[in-house]
């Protein structure tokens, strides 16, 4: 995975982050977001600090969390199986999972941009 793929993952799990912390201090969801979409964050969140946070703490600084954090979403995408991003009971990555459903759609999405 290249560094700027790394950083956009990086990038999308701090925004959860951020999110889940400003509703909690604030109490309130935004509008637009379903109750679905806090469960996943909230899950992922708890997820995190579970594998990663608690274990690896007491941490130096904040430097030392992002890069940690870096490592645990690229371990988590490329090498982590996960069994609820498939239709039956087999076990992938989501990494490989994004890349079959590329596979499969690339006829589609093609002729979409054409």
């Amino acid at each position: 995975m290249s560094q700027q793929a790394v950083l956009n993952r990086t990038l999308l799990v701090d925004a959860l982050f951020r999110a889940a912390q400003t509703r909690r201090e604030t109490g309130r969801r935004a509008m637009t977001q379903t109750s679905g979409d806090n469960a996943m964050a909230e899950s992922f969140n708890g997820l995190y600090k579970w594998e990663l946070i608690y274990p690896q703490g007491p941490w130096r600084g904040l430097d030392d969390v992002e890069f940690a954090t870096m490592t645990y979403v690229d371990w988590f995408n490329h090498q982590r199986l996960h069994g609820e991003i498939t239709n039956d009971a087999s076990y992938t990555t989501p990494a490989e999972f994004e890349a079959l459903y590329y596979r499969q759609n690339r006829p589609a999405l093609e002729a979409a941009t054409h």
